[in-house]
């Protein structure tokens, strides 16, 4: 099974934006379950933002071990469709993941949270697959 990681900023400099920006993500990545079943979608922070801010308050994980870990997972996965709701401005975390992406020739693109524009991208995103894989 493909799997597609869905790279989108997080951080916030409140808690309500910081719920937000993820909630946002979690609907992206049900919205392309929905629409494309046959591939594996994870969305950071999605079922595990609770832990991971826990564990980034207490002093356990660090904002660098937190996008460690995230470009360990993306070194696992077949791309990544990186969101943006932030008018072209990347968060740090989504810049990150984007070199990391690009370093390691695992394609990527961008896309808005329009329904037609993330089914445009992930097509994109499977011609990419297959040309890479093809190689």
């Amino acid at each position: 099974m493909l799997k597609i990681y869905i790279s989108h900023p997080i951080s916030s400099d409140t808690a309500d934006g910081k719920a937000n920006n993820c909630l946002r993500a979690r609907r992206v990545g049900e919205f392309l379950q929905k629409e494309f079943p046959h591939i594996h979608w994870y969305v950071p922070g999605a079922d595990t933002e609770e832990f991971v801010s826990r564990a980034h308050r207490r002093g356990y994980l660090s904002f660098e071990q937190i996008l460690i870990i995230d470009c360990e997972i993306i070194d696992d996965c077949d791309a990544v469709l990186q969101l943006d709701y932030r008018n072209g401005e990347s968060s740090n975390g989504c810049a990150v993941e984007q070199l990391h992406a690009l370093l390691r020739e695992i394609p990527i693109v961008g896309s808005t949270e329009d329904e037609d524009e993330l089914k445009h991208a992930v097509e994109y995103l499977l011609e990419q697959i297959k040309y890479r894989k093809d190689k």
